[in-house]
């Protein structure tokens, strides 16, 4: 992996793009470390960094910011460079509007009839264990009474040639189309999407 990051006086810049960075991502915010992204390049001491680089400022963590950097990157594997001044050479400034802070998502993955186990099994493997990101399952059949102002992502895995509709329709669909009007990110895999389209 790359070497480990000298300490930052101003910030920790993690280029994205790489899967190392999306471990490093997750793994920040379950360490509650506060993670801006970067929705425009900028550049940055004589480097162009792409749209989509993580900062992670240090006047906005605690004092163990830099332990639990040295910590995340050693552990994901991802770039991380020290940035010593906030002066860009290009591009936005790290306290542009273009700079968003990302929130700590809680996501709801649905299990059973009529998702395909596979598609199921495949998704949460890949948050879970490629990503080091919790996830919490719940029945396809429950999900129309369940209480989804406690998440902010719902993913509905490939359902092969079933279909969502018998478990998710009438005020079931109603009640996920009102969470998605409200903020939440509804995500379909395959087959869901034609539930989705409907």
């Amino acid at each position: 992996g790359p070497p480990a990051p000298a300490k930052a006086e101003v910030a920790y810049l993690i280029p994205w793009g790489a899967q190392a960075a999306g471990r490093f991502l997750t793994a920040a915010l379950r360490a509650d470390l506060k993670v801006h992204s970067a929705n425009k390049p900028f550049q940055h001491s004589g480097r162009n960094f792409t749209s989509g680089t993580l900062i992670v400022q240090i006047g906005q963590n605690n004092a163990t910011v830099h332990e639990k950097v040295a910590r995340i990157a050693a552990a994901s594997g991802a770039e991380v460079v020290a940035a010593n001044s906030s002066w860009v050479d290009g591009g936005i400034d790290f306290g542009s509007n273009h700079v968003t802070v990302i929130k700590k998502p809680a996501i709801l993955l649905a299990w059973d009839s009529p998702t395909s186990s596979a598609s199921a099994g495949q998704t949460r493997f890949v948050l879970e264990r490629q990503y080091g990101y919790p996830v919490t399952v719940a029945r396809t059949s429950t999900l129309g009474m369940a209480d989804l102002s406690r998440f902010q992502v719902l993913i509905l895995p490939d359902s092969g040639l079933a279909s969502y509709l018998p478990a998710l329709g009438g005020p079931a669909a109603d009640r996920i189309k009102a969470w998605v009007r409200s903020g939440g990110v509804l995500i379909g895999i395959g087959g869901a999407l034609s539930y989705l389209s409907i």
